[in-house]
């Protein structure tokens, strides 16, 4: 336990101490590290939670809305991955909450992974509870389908509207239901009624 609260310290200043950065002090820092000023260069670091070196690169002005060579953006790396850290940076540096450009949002990908600190921190940023993909799978769908009790409450709590349905006509309880998650499925159903 004590070890964790060292790394909470240890990553505190870290963050605290880049916030004095200006842009040229970042990129001479990046170009200490041999880290190059690019979109690849913070998705890289995102996926390997470098937290320092992704403030550097947004302070030095990659933009907090990079993309893969697949279109996946920057937050939903972090989102996927379930570092709250970087997505708490990447917001303060402007990345767009409810994008969908991989076809999912944030959000969608951190309820389906369980991640409820990142949820809070999407929510709080004003993230859509009720935005929807293609299949008009939602948030709320995401987290019932996986039984994660504790987001799909969350989620309810701040206005998700357990009476969406995907393009198929499933509804988030149904979801839970077909899954096993039998308490949640009720919950959720008796919380749209």
């Amino acid at each position: 336990m004590r070890h964790s609260w060292i790394g909470l310290l240890i990553i505190a200043f870290m963050v605290s101490s880049c916030a004095d950065l200006s842009s040229d002090d970042a990129k001479d820092k990046l170009e200490e590290e041999g880290v190059p000023v690019s979109s690849e260069a913070l998705i890289a670091n995102i996926q390997t939670n470098d937290v320092e070196v992704v403030e550097w690169l947004l302070i030095a002005g990659v933009d907090a809305d990079s993309q893969d060579d697949r279109n996946v953006p920057a937050l939903i790396w972090a989102a996927d991955l379930g570092y709250a850290d970087i997505v708490e940076l990447l917001i303060e540096h402007g990345a767009r909450i409810d994008s969908r450009e991989s076809g999912v949002s944030a959000l969608m990908v951190a309820s389906m992974e369980g991640h409820n600190r990142i949820v809070d921190k999407l929510i709080e940023a004003g993230a859509n509870v009720n935005l929807q993909n293609q299949d008009g799978m939602t948030a709320l769908m995401s987290a019932a389908f996986k039984g994660h009790d504790d987001i799909v409450t969350t989620l309810l709590e701040h206005g998700a509207d357990p009476l969406l349905e995907m393009n198929n006509g499933y509804r988030a309880h149904q979801l839970a239901s077909d899954r096993g998650h039998d308490d949640l499925a009720l919950y959720i159903r008796d919380y749209g009624e």
